[in-house]
Parts: structure tokens; sequence; C-alpha cells
């Protein structure tokens, strides 16, 4: 027994390599493939389709940077009068409101609406939201904010959905690592900037900083708009090229067979 294990360390040796656990993680073998993925040639406008779909999902987890001020902020508005107890009544409030919206609303609009219409209506619910916080002056008015809320869940979701339905088979899992990595960087970014600007606006106007962010909600329902009417031309240039193609074959079709001319001759 002790010659065996003497044997076993001494004279065998280790052949098994160490490696980084965080190799992989900063590789940048990875960010290679993710601007390959973005910027690589598709059919029709598919390229520039992914690029505006990360810059519109760039843009709306950016604006989620306000939602670490929502505290300071309605401490600032109510005062003593709003507790800690009220404030996470408040926070259950939203994320019951935001659980229903994805979960029982979301399916029903999908089947009513295009992917689109359905991240643009999430927009709109969340403008209402900032701009009624921006506004609100009561602690009904403040419960009211998640209500009208209820659907800003469906622009992340909708433009994850579109990224995957825009790229191939083999691509999806370089877009989600690619729509991660912007989840995990923007809100970093985005925190360091609405505190700045919320210190700077405190003694004029609040609510200045949910202001900013419902107006610049605006862009990601451009973008997806342009997107939608993008497609349908392109649908519809594709549908016109088909049709044309089709009927120059139809031109150019002989109109007798060999053997409908040789029944003929008989």
């Amino acid at each position: 027994m002790t010659l065996s294990v003497t044997f076993r360390h001494v004279l065998l040796q280790e052949n098994r390599t160490l490696r980084s656990k965080t190799k992989g993680l900063l590789n940048i073998e990875n960010v290679k493939c993710w601007g390959r993925v973005i910027v690589r040639s598709r059919e029709g406008n598919s390229r520039l389709h992914v690029i505006v779909l990360l810059l519109a999902f760039t843009v709306t987890i950016f604006l989620s940077g306000t939602e670490d001020l929502g505290f300071l902020f309605i401490k600032h508005q109510f005062g003593s009068s709003w507790t800690s107890t009220l404030f996470g009544l408040y926070l259950a409030v939203r994320g019951i409101a935001l659980s229903v919206g994805l979960i029982v609303i979301l399916p029903l609009m999908s089947r009513l609406m295009c992917d689109t219409k359905v991240g643009q209506a999430g927009a709109l619910s969340k403008i209402a939201a900032h701009v009624l916080l921006a506004f609100a002056s009561t602690v009904w008015m403040l419960f009211l904010v998640p209500v009208l809320g209820i659907l800003s869940g469906f622009i992340a979701v909708t433009i994850r959905s579109l990224c995957s339905k825009t790229v191939a088979d083999g691509e999806k899992g370089v877009m989600f690592s690619v729509l991660s990595a912007i989840e995990v960087t923007c809100p970093l970014l985005a925190s360091l900037l609405f505190n700045k600007l919320y210190t700077a606006t405190l003694s004029s106007f609040p609510g200045f900083c949910f202001i900013i962010s419902a107006g610049l909600l605006l862009v990601p329902i451009i973008l997806l708009q342009w997107m939608e009417d993008s497609s349908e031309v392109i649908h519809q240039h594709d549908e016109h090229v088909k049709q044309k193609k089709q009927n120059s074959a139809e031109e150019t079709q002989p109109l007798l067979t060999d053997n409908q001319t040789e029944d003929v001759s008989a």
C-alpha cells in the first residue's frame, strides 16, 4: 500500500493543465464574435434591423437607471409621511402589476398585435407611468403609477423576441449574450448619470429625471415603427419581384409542347 501511494505521487506525472475560470469571460474572441454577428451581411435590411433593435434595447435598459432614484424621490416628495413599510408596499404593487402584465396581458396582446406594436404599447405605458411619477403629489397618485406602467415590461421582451427572429438559429445564443452584456453594463452607467442629474435638479424640479426618461422612451417607439414600416416595404417588394418573375415565366413558356405539336400535325 505504501509503495503504491509513493509510486503514484512521486513517479506519475500530472498531465492536467490549469485554466483560468475567467479566461472565457474576458476572452476577446467573444467580443469579436459579437461584432461578426451584428455586422454580417444579411438579406434585405436584416443587418440594419439588428443594429436598430440593439440600439432600442440599449436605450430601454439605460433608462431603467431611473428606478434607483425611486426611494430617494418619493421620500423627498412625501417626507416623514412616507415610511419604508409604505415603500415596500409600493414595490409589491409594482411587482404584481408587472407580473400580471407579462403573464396575462402579454400573451393576449401578442395574438392581436405584431411584436412591434406590443413593444410600442409597453413604451407608452412606461412613459405615462414616469410622467405621473414626476408630478405625483398624493399617495393615491403614487400607487396609480404601477397601474399605468403595467405594460412597461413588454419593451425588453419584445425586442428580445424580434432579435431572435431576425438572426439565424445558430446566432441566437450569441445575440442573447450581447443583450445580456447590455443589461449588465447600461444600468451601471445610467445610475451614475441619473444620480448626478437628480442631485443637480433636486432644488428646482425633483422629477426632472423621470421626464427626461419619458422623452427618451420615444426613441424605441420610433425605431420599432421604422422597423415595422421597412419590413412591410421589403415584403411588398419581394412579393412584387416574385410576381414579376412568375409573369415572365408564363410569357416565355411555349404555347404548344412537342407532344401537342405532333398531335396537331397528325
